[in-house]
């Protein structure tokens, strides 16, 4: 096998590596424990939490006929960062929001983030929503490397008798069509299950398909390792045999020998 195809076979590998690790749609509402998924992690830490609400309680209905709960900032500035997920560039961020404003300081700003080993981020996409009133989809489209560990970062305030609400997120995947990430889970009558969404940390199938990634992951890792290895050793027996041939070729033939 040439180098050059294993060269090509190598690149190849890296780009399914970053397919399986990123092809995979997120989904996220408030109906299950906020606090499990949702922190005061980064910028948020000098500023005070959203809460979780009723829609039953303002007299609002939700977006989907599943949807009873959102999660809302105070009357100061408060902030929260999600859990950290897997992001693609290309891919794109959406976050259900509900506002009736009262005052111009009334507003939602929602941040993607890449997050780095050094506890740093990095954004890569960006939303501002003020004087939105009703239902609205703030569509995030993220730029940032090809694949890479993310978050969202949400951060408003509303004042008294103002309504800021967000009912819930999706990440979805360059590519992946949006009808097979489902925020709620179809009607009974819908025969075809949600077969690229990943849920948050903490939901029963999301242990499964997180083995199956690092299973994978550790598979092509190791197919990298070894074509790496078959790459340098092509390259150093073609070089070492230079010099030989070239020694070779320069050695004088030994005169011959006078006949007697």
């Amino acid at each position: 096998m040439s180098h050059k195809m294993v060269l090509k076979i190598f690149l190849v590998i890296i780009s399914l590596v970053s397919c399986v690790v990123s092809d995979s749609c997120v989904t996220y509402d408030f109906e299950g424990d906020f606090n499990d998924s949702f922190s005061n992690f980064g910028i948020c830490d000098s500023m005070p939490l959203w809460y979780v609400g009723d829609y039953s309680s303002l007299g609002i209905s939700g977006p989907n006929s599943l949807s009873t709960k959102f999660i809302a900032p105070h009357t100061s500035m408060s902030c929260a960062s999600s859990f950290i997920f897997t992001m693609n560039a290309g891919g794109t961020i959406e976050v259900n929001i509900y506002m009736e404003p009262t005052n111009d300081y009334d507003h939602l700003q929602v941040m993607v983030k890449q997050h780095q080993s050094n506890g740093a981020a990095i954004i890569t996409g960006m939303a501002y929503l003020k004087m939105v009133n009703g239902w609205t989809t703030a569509r995030i489209p993220i730029a940032g490397p090809d694949t890479y560990q993310g978050y969202i970062t949400l951060i408003g305030m509303a004042f008294p008798n103002s309504k800021v609400l967000v009912d819930s997120f999706r990440y979805i995947p360059p590519g992946t069509s949006e009808t097979v990430c489902w925020l709620y889970e179809p009607p009974p009558t819908t025969p075809a299950p949600n077969p690229d969404c990943i849920r948050p940390p903490g939901e029963e199938d999301s242990s499964f398909w997180t083995k199956l990634i690092i299973a994978l992951l550790i598979f092509l890792n190791l197919v990298v390792l070894v074509l790496t290895c078959v790459v340098f050793y092509e390259l150093g027996r073609r070089k070492a045999s230079i010099p030989l041939m070239r020694r070779f070729v320069s050695t004088p033939s030994p005169p011959p020998q006078p006949s007697t």
